[in-house]
C-alpha cells in the first residue's frame, strides 16, 4: 500500500509544482490593454493565483494600459531580458510580489511604470545588467521598498509617494525630489 501511495504524492507534488510557474506573459496582439486575453498567454487572474505574475516580453505594443479594477492585485511584474521598452500605465495595482528582469538585459533599455502602485508588503526592485526601470507612478503602502542586490538604475519620479522607506543594496537610485523617497524622506542604506 505504501509503494502506491508515494508515487502518487510524488506525482501530486509534481503536477501541483508546474502550476505554481505558471505566470501571464504580455505578446500585444490585440492592442494594448491588459484585461484582453489575446495579448497575453494567458489572462492574468488578479489575486492569490500563479496568474497574476505578469512578465512583458517581446517588442509588440509595449505601451500598455492596465484597464482591470483600481487595486487587483497582481504578484510581482517581470520585464524580459530581450523585450523592447515597455511603458505601464493605467489603473493602480497592488504590489503581491516584486518588480525585476528575468535576466541581464541584452541590450541598454528603460521599462517606465507610469502607473501609482499599493504595497501590501516590503518589496523589491531589481534592475540588471543595462537595464533601468523608472517609476513615475506614486508609491504607497506602510512597507519598505528595496532596490536589490543587482547593478541597474532605479529612478523615481512619483510626485507624492508615501511608503515607509527606501533601502538601498546595490546600483544606482535617481529621485527627482527627497518627496520620491517615502514617508518623512527618509533613505535607509540597507545594512
Amino acid at each position: 500500500m505504501k509503494k502506491t501511495i508515494v508515487p502518487i504524492l510524488t506525482a501530486a507534488l509534481a503536477l501541483s509544482g508546474s502550476f505554481v510557474s505558471a505566470q501571464s506573459t504580455w505578446n500585444g496582439a490585440n492592442g494594448t490593454l491588459w484585461n484582453d486575453a489575446a495579448n497575453w498567454n494567458m489572462l492574468p487572474t488578479p489575486g492569490n493565483s500563479t496568474a497574476s505574475q505578469l512578465t512583458f516580453a517581446g517588442s509588440t505594443n509595449t505601451n500598455t494600459s492596465n484597464d482591470f479594477a483600481v487595486d487587483s492585485r497582481f504578484n510581482g511584474i517581470t520585464f524580459n531580458s530581450t523585450a523592447s521598452a515597455f511603458t505601464l500605465s493605467g489603473n493602480r495595482i497592488t504590489l503581491g510580489g516584486n518588480i525585476g528582469f528575468d535576466a541581464n538585459p541584452g541590450s541598454a533599455v528603460t521599462h517606465t511604470i507610469n502607473l501609482d502602485i499599493l504595497l501590501n508588503a516590503g518589496r523589491t526592485i531589481n534592475t540588471r545588467g543595462n537595464g533601468a526601470i523608472s517609476i513615475s507612478g506614486n508609491i504607497t503602502g506602510d512597507f519598505n521598498f528595496t532596490k536589490g542586490t543587482q547593478a541597474g538604475l532605479l529612478t523615481l519620479t512619483g510626485p507624492s509617494s508615501t511608503f515607509d522607506q527606501m533601502l538601498i543594496d546595490n546600483g544606482e537610485v535617481q529621485f527627482t525630489s527627497m518627496a520620491n523617497t517615502g514617508t518623512a524622506s527618509s533613505i535607509g542604506d540597507g545594512t
